[in-house]
């Protein structure tokens, strides 16, 4: 229409018409169409001012400026607003990742929270004096990394002189008058099972110990989560005097999930540990060639969190696991290319995702490795986390749980045990892991 009207507009003019003006109303409407593209385009340009501090169309944030601003001091993972209004994550600075960060007054940074060890808990250096050896131990630690002892029986709350918490979360406790020690038997959270063939979740390790107290003094208790969401490894429980462990029943890692309702097979969590959490499983059998091979994440142990899992494949959309630190599982998930960070953090589960993600791996002293993964396709299963004894304990017992199977003996509610395998998407209760327990008795 556009051309028969242009040749009008040139053709012979008809009577009563002039070729000038024929000419000068063509020149008009050409003006206008011009001026009408230009402002729709200078309208579209301010629709989307990325800088403003005003949250407009196509922008994902907007906080006032174009700077890519790094996460705050101490903070392990946060996302922060790109110079192009869009969301990515920030580079992190913190106590323990092996850096060190002189401009928030570190002095050191070993990879570790961890006193005593020349690099405080806060990365300051400082001098240690080993302790002279006069020869003695009054203090006994018994390590079983699967066997449960024959002699244990069935753990119940209905006894006198006994206090149970089975709710995830914390717990205060104060001890009562003339009492001068506390029995404390804890189990860790399990994780949640993928929907791989065997995929389970990996349940948490069971932690005994006679723990010197002080009447009147508050105790922490922290409750562990089992996993809730797909893949997710457990959270620990934890003994606390103020924010120095006692007593760490580690969690377990979460089981990977395909993105063909599984039709894959391996890839279960690994089970929290004594002193090493066991290994998540790798994928058995891959899918080629977009996924050939997912690794497991590894346990934790009492000095180190676990490595992260890899995997190999033609996927677009493949993402690490995670290596564990002091008191974190690693994660395993991510979408579109975008790997996140998190994962099971002291108490509370998480790392983990479905539909191609990996196990995250689970909490604990040190918390294990989250799996290998390529999004849509593969994924290996979480790391279980370490478990630890202060040293002023006495008669410690530290069992690690087997795959699925938690340590130690059986508490109600079959607290500490790995999710089942979920064989189907968007079933989300199926294979959640069961939540930990503590359990403090007193002397009659």
């Amino acid at each position: 229409m556009t051309a028969d009207i242009y040749t009008s507009m040139v053709s012979a003019p008809t009577a009563g018409t002039r070729p000038w003006q024929t000419r000068l109303g063509f020149l008009l409407v050409l003006l206008l169409v011009l001026l009408t593209v230009s402002c729709s385009k200078s309208t579209l340009r301010k629709a989307h001012t990325c800088g403003n501090g005003l949250l407009e169309a196509l922008e994902h944030c907007d906080d006032g400026n174009e700077v890519v601003e790094a996460c705050e001091y101490g903070q392990i993972y946060c996302e922060v607003c790109a110079g192009d209004c869009s969301l990515q994550l920030g580079d992190v600075s913190y106590c323990g990742d092996n850096v060190v960060d002189r401009s928030n007054g570190e002095s050191c940074d070993d990879g570790n929270t961890l006193a005593d060890d020349g690099c405080s808990t806060e990365c300051i250096t400082e001098v240690v004096t080993p302790e002279p050896d006069d020869g003695t131990d009054d203090n006994t630690t018994e390590i079983s990394p699967i066997e449960t002892p024959a002699t244990d029986e069935p753990i119940t709350c209905n006894e006198n002189n006994t206090v149970c918490f089975d709710e995830p979360g914390e717990h205060n406790y104060t001890v009562p008058v003339g009492v001068v020690a506390l029995d404390v038997l804890m189990v860790g959270g399990g994780g949640y099972g993928g929907n791989q063939i065997g995929a389970t979740g990996g349940g948490g390790a069971f932690a005994k110990a006679e723990v010197p107290v002080t009447a009147g003094e508050v105790l922490r208790f922290l409750v562990a989560s089992g996993g809730t969401r797909r893949g997710h490894g457990a959270g620990a429980s934890y003994l606390l005097r103020n924010d120095a462990p006692l007593l760490v029943a580690a969690g377990g890692g979460g089981g990977g999930s395909d993105g063909c309702s599984g039709c894959k097979q391996g890839g279960a969590g690994g089970a929290g540990g004594a002193e090493r959490g066991q290994d998540g499983d790798d994928l058995h059998a891959g899918f080629n060639p977009y996924c050939t091979a997912a690794s497991g994440g590894a346990g934790a142990s009492t000095s180190a969190g676990g490595a992260g899992g890899t995997s190999t494949g033609t996927g677009q959309y493949p993402c690490p696991g995670l290596p564990g630190s002091r008191n974190v599982g690693g994660g395993s998930h991510g979408i579109w290319g975008t790997c996140k960070d998190g994962g099971a953090e002291f108490w509370r589960d998480g790392g983990g995702q479905g539909n191609g993600g990996g196990g995250g791996g689970g909490a604990g002293f040190f918390g294990g490795g989250g799996a290998g993964m390529i999004w849509t396709y593969c994924a290996g299963g979480g790391g279980g986390g370490s478990s630890f004894s202060d040293s002023a304990n006495r008669s410690t017992l530290l069992i690690a749980g087997d795959r699925a199977a938690p340590g130690g003996p059986e508490f109600p509610n079959n607290a500490g045990h790995g999710g089942i395998r979920v064989e189907r998407q968007g079933v989300d209760e199926v294979g959640r892991g069961n939540d930990g327990m503590v359990v403090i008795r007193l002397d009659d």
